[in-house]
């Protein structure tokens, strides 16, 4: 359904270089497009299901709360990443999932194996229930 990839930060003394994703990477499903998505605070976006792309989200600026879940009535995983809790969370095709900005500005980046088409994605609202 999902994958959490620790991934490596090196230090460099004038800032920090954070490995994202590489071709050889076995979670590595082909490339569509790159795209990064701000969460406001507090703000939830989601609930979203793509039918043919695997998204490979990264944290560039925050924090961050993903829920994801195989059928909209079951209850959500909860994984929790950030800038400072830096990690790769791959979620495969038919996986429904949302996300939630925890700190006064959040960015996620998205290498999506393909590019965004409105046709492969269904919506439904956010729900705490």
């Amino acid at each position: 359904m999902y994958k959490i990839i620790e991934r490596k930060i090196f230090p460099v003394e004038n800032g920090s270089v954070k490995r994202g994703l590489r071709s050889s990477d076995k979670s590595f499903e082909g490339f569509g497009e790159l795209y990064f998505t701000e969460i406001k605070k507090n703000k939830v976006k989601g609930w979203k299901r793509h039918t043919k792309m695997t998204l490979n989200l990264l944290p560039v600026i925050g924090v961050i709360v993903l829920y994801i879940k195989r059928n909209l009535l079951d209850t959500p995983d909860e994984v929790k990443f950030g800038s400072d809790d830096y990690k790769l969370v791959c979620i495969e095709p038919n996986v429904w999932f949302a996300f939630k900005g925890i700190a006064d500005f959040n960015i996620m980046a998205n290498l999506a194996s393909i590019e965004h088409d409105p046709n492969e994605v269904e919506n439904a609202p956010y729900s705490e229930d």
